[in-house]
């Protein structure tokens, strides 16, 4: 299966969890993940991320920046060797996002 069709299915799954949103705006997010966050695993997903996902595209965040901030940070990418729990599920829950909005991880 390539990439692309397993994000096709990815979105297939979320719409079906919220169909009030467009998949052009989740594919991009996903999308966006997969280029910028090049040092976590690649996004499965998760019917509990259908809220966040919303939540997210429903809020003025700045997503490849907030992207961008979590794959510069030695933490959260586990460079460090300290912590190795970032994910696309992780990131995308509403606390988290405030964390990296607000630098304080």
């Amino acid at each position: 299966m390539t990439k692309v069709s397993h994000i096709i299915i990815q979105v297939s799954l979320i719409l079906q969890s919220f169909n009030s949103t467009s998949i052009n705006n989740i594919n991009s997010i996903i999308e966006q993940y997969h280029g910028i966050c090049i040092s976590l695993i690649p996004y499965d997903y998760q019917e509990d991320d259908a809220y966040n996902i919303q939540q997210l595209l429903n809020s003025d965040v700045d997503i490849p920046s907030l992207f961008n901030q979590v794959e510069s940070s030695d933490f959260l990418t586990g460079r460090t060797g300290q912590w190795g729990g970032c994910s696309f599920s992780w990131i995308i829950k509403p606390a988290n996002i405030k964390k990296n909005i607000n630098w304080s991880i």
